[in-house]
């Protein structure tokens, strides 16, 4: 945009020297020729010679809005490329992390069935604890029974003893 700033300027100086030198031809002219329209010829063929020089500017400045006006367009495609890049991204994405939860409440949902079953089993397991003390309890129960009955039967054996010592007595022969 500057390079076709700068050219611009160039050439409106370049003919408003022109139009001076334009200016000062004609006012020399003027005095050396007393003919109307011989003037009138020579203003109008520097007015075409400058009508030339302002056409050539034109059709540059012409040529080089075309060729800006091709790279904006060549921009917005490009432009609008990643925008459309970008939004499928986000949607790919969008849909990734739906996934994500998902799966982060089934696994909830896991954990909470495990914690269900780790408290059912800790239920269990005081159950079976309480059995077994129970079972403890009956085993010693047992064992001081089974001492008594040890006990009971070395004295109903020393009492045999004794009975039969006490028979043979009798008995004698």
């Amino acid at each position: 945009m500057k390079e076709l700033m700068k050219i611009h300027r160039a050439r409106i100086k370049q003919l408003s020297d022109n139009m001076l030198t334009s200016g000062e031809n004609a006012q020399n002219t003027m005095g050396i020729f007393t003919s109307m329209g011989f003037i009138v010829v020579i203003i109008t063929g520097i007015l075409k010679a400058l009508a030339q020089q302002t056409a050539n500017p034109t059709g540059d400045i012409s040529e080089k809005i075309a060729n800006v006006q091709g790279v904006t367009k060549e921009s917005v495609s490009a432009i609008t490329a990643i925008v459309s890049s970008v939004a499928d991204g986000i949607a790919a994405q969008s849909a990734t992390t739906q996934d994500i939860s998902s799966n982060v409440v089934q696994a909830a949902q896991g954990v909470q069935e495990i914690n269900e079953n780790v408290n059912q089993t800790s239920v269990v397991s005081t159950q079976v604890s309480s059995a077994i003390q129970e079972e403890n309890t009956l085993a010693d129960e047992m064992a001081t029974d089974s001492t008594r009955v040890d006990t009971n039967a070395v004295e109903l054996a020393n009492l045999a003893g004794a009975f039969n010592v006490i028979v043979a007595k009798f008995h004698r022969p």
